[in-house]
């Protein structure tokens, strides 16, 4: 009896750690690329981005990975991170 309960109080404060690493590690990374891009708004990186400029398919992958100022999508983040990387 007691070892179950030690074994799930570990996975839940392990659960809960892990957790709120994710998420200040995502904002960190969406925030620095902010700073470096020279695009003022969601619709200048979506063009830029259609026009197969790198940067900015990467930096609209940020923002798909991190959910911030779009609907969070890993598919989409990893399709555009991908599409970065063939660009340069």
């Amino acid at each position: 009896m007691k070892f179950r309960f030690l074994l799930i109080l570990s996975v839940i404060l392990t659960s809960a750690c892990s957790e709120g690493s994710q998420n200040s590690t995502q904002g960190t990374l969406t925030k620095d690329y902010r700073k470096v891009s020279d695009y003022k708004s969601k619709e200048d990186l979506e063009s830029a981005a259609k026009a197969n400029d790198p940067e900015a398919v990467f930096v609209l992958g940020s923002m798909y990975a991190t959910g911030e100022g779009v609907e969070f999508s890993q598919k989409k983040a990893f399709e555009l991170f991908e599409k970065s990387a063939k660009l340069g």
